[in-house]
């Protein structure tokens, strides 16, 4: 990653969820990655932005997470050998860490406003083979 990518990366969660987490900031620069976004959150959408900017493909979490993860998620991991980062429910990034556990590592952190915890949380889940 380059030092460009990691400041535009880390300044964007500063800014949005108060803290920065290096690791999301490296898969969200890794080649292959694709972008979970739950749009119905400003968290949700500012990332869906920032992601674009980074020519990052995003996929919106919609009403059902495990139909998401059978329908797109579990092939872009399997097929493209690619990573999932995102910005979503707290119960949705719980349902995505125990589907993929078997085969992938997943590494989750709930957002933080005014030192309470949100409904939110930030994600990686790469494979279990790749260091993040």
């Amino acid at each position: 990653m380059d030092r460009r990518t990691f400041v535009a990366t880390s300044a964007w969660l500063a800014a949005t969820a108060g803290y920065t987490w290096p690791a999301f900031a490296r898969v969200a620069d890794t080649r292959g990655t694709l972008a979970v976004v739950d749009l119905n959150f400003a968290h949700g959408r500012a990332f869906a932005q920032h992601a674009a900017r980074m020519n990052m493909a995003t996929v919106e979490v919609g009403d059902d997470i495990g139909a998401l993860w059978h329908s797109v998620l579990a092939s872009h991991l399997a097929g493209s050998g690619g990573s999932l980062v995102g910005v979503v429910r707290a119960s949705d990034s719980f349902v995505l860490a125990r589907l993929a556990s078997r085969s992938h590592r997943v590494s989750q952190q709930t957002l933080k406003q005014n030192g309470e915890h949100t409904q939110l949380a930030v994600f990686t889940i790469v494979s279990a083979t790749t260091r993040a």
